[in-house]
């Protein structure tokens, strides 16, 4: 009996490490097969995932535009946003590692981002993203950033130089008439006074960019407007604006080859800083803080100067300077993206390192053209891009030049004090 029980425990044992083993091998078999399924979903759940925040990306940068188009000036021209950083864009989650995304001056939005495994692209006159995991080639199309190259025209002075960078693709640029500019190695050179063209070609597509070389437009009975010696600060000069206006102007900086000028009186009549009107245009609520910056006057002055052709426009980014002038609080306006403009106005920074202070100092050609006298028909000032707070009085203001030759403060909106004197930038003469 004893030996059958053990036979029978033995049979029994066997018999369930062969069923354990066949459940093994099940279980194997199944894994096997939805392993990769669940792999698969995980994936596609993290592609999709991606796909999602690259449409945030791109609602984020048509939020950008439609607040531009709320500001007084409309987008000039097309913004390129660089990632991870893209500071001035409204993203929620995780940002991209790499990538770029172009808004353009129309609002169309053209996109090539990256998390480090899949890219995201976006044409620009279509709508849906495309994922892949093509990271070698995850690029904006030469169609875009370059064609904004390829559609533009080079307006240069005499021995000025030019250097075109292409983002993407092989190119090369020729010259058609060497009379008048030469290329070397991706840079034109202006040779003598005409037009022509060079023509562009950028992987098989050819693009013909014009050329215009126009005379220097400096006079001055000093020979440091030729970029052998350096003029001092308060030297005067004559700058041909366009075909009809001529103005006198100060050097307040000198380079070598370029000088920043500031004219000798104001241009045109006295404004506010801000208006009300500007400061709600742009989302402003609190009426009487105005912290949007000197959207009036920089909407004037490029209103005022937007027909001196001889002086090249350009973009930049204006911040409100911080001069130690004294220890009150100052309003801290957001930085401005200033577009397609020909001049702007002087920061109180600059003034300062003039020689200027609250009680005087100013050099008598930052305040020439000004008056003590409000009956006067001349301006008692002209505004500096500087806010400033003053707390004892609850007011709010603005830093200006005066009449007395110190820097000053006035109400923003005010328009009965002060007005606005362009600051230019132009090469020196060869």
């Amino acid at each position: 009996m004893k030996n059958n029980r053990k036979k029978f425990k033995l049979a029994t044992l066997g018999f369930t490490l062969i069923e354990l083993l066949a459940v093994i091998i099940i279980l194997g078999i199944i894994a096997l097969i939805t392993i990769p399924l669940v792999i698969n979903i995980v994936e596609k759940s993290k592609k999709e995932a991606f796909k999602n925040s690259a449409y945030g990306i791109i609602k984020s940068g048509e939020l950008y535009y439609s607040n531009k188009l709320l500001e007084v000036e409309e987008m000039k021209e097309d913004v390129t946003f660089t990632f991870p950083e893209a500071k001035e864009l409204e993203i929620k989650g995780k940002k991209p590692t790499s990538g770029n995304m172009i808004v353009t001056k129309e609002g169309k939005i053209e996109l090539a981002i990256t998390n480090g495994k899949w890219c995201a692209t976006k044409e620009l006159n279509k709508t849906e993203i495309k994922i892949s995991n093509n990271l070698e080639n995850c690029n904006i199309s030469t169609n875009s950033t370059d064609s904004v190259l390829l559609s533009m025209s080079i307006e240069m002075y005499l021995g000025d130089s030019v250097t075109l960078n292409f983002q993407n693709g092989n190119f090369k640029i020729e010259s058609l008439n060497e009379n008048i500019a030469t290329v070397e190695n991706g840079k034109i050179k202006a040779k003598s006074i005409g037009t022509t063209k060079a023509t562009i070609d950028i992987n098989g597509t050819k693009k013909e960019i014009p050329i215009t070389v126009t005379e220097y437009i400096l006079t001055s009975t000093n020979k440091c407007i030729h970029n052998n010696t350096i003029c001092e600060n308060g030297t005067r000069v004559a700058v041909q604006v366009n075909d009809t206006e001529n103005y006198e102007f100060y050097v307040i900086d000198d380079t070598g080859s370029e000088l920043t000028l500031i004219m000798n009186k104001n241009l045109g009549e006295n404004i506010a800083w801000i208006s009300k009107k500007d400061y709600e245009a742009t989302g402003g609520t609190n009426y009487g803080s105005y912290d949007k910056g000197p959207l009036t006057a920089l909407r004037v002055l490029k209103k005022r100067t937007d027909n001196w052709t001889n002086i090249k426009s350009y973009s930049y980014t204006l911040k409100d300077d911080k001069p130690v002038f004294n220890s009150s609080e100052k309003i801290n306006y957001k930085s401005i993206e200033v577009t397609d403009v020909r001049a702007r106005m002087l920061t109180a920074t600059e003034t300062k390192n003039l020689g200027c202070k609250t009680d005087g100092g100013c050099p008598k050609y930052l305040y020439e053209y000004t008056s003590g006298s409000s009956s006067d028909k001349l301006p008692r000032g002209y505004w500096l891009t500087t806010s400033y707070n003053k707390d004892t009085l609850g007011y709010y203001y603005a830093y200006s030049v005066t009449y007395s030759g110190n820097v000053g403060i006035y109400d923003l909106e005010s328009n009965s004090y002060c007005g606005i004197r362009p600051v230019i930038k132009v090469p020196k003469n060869l």
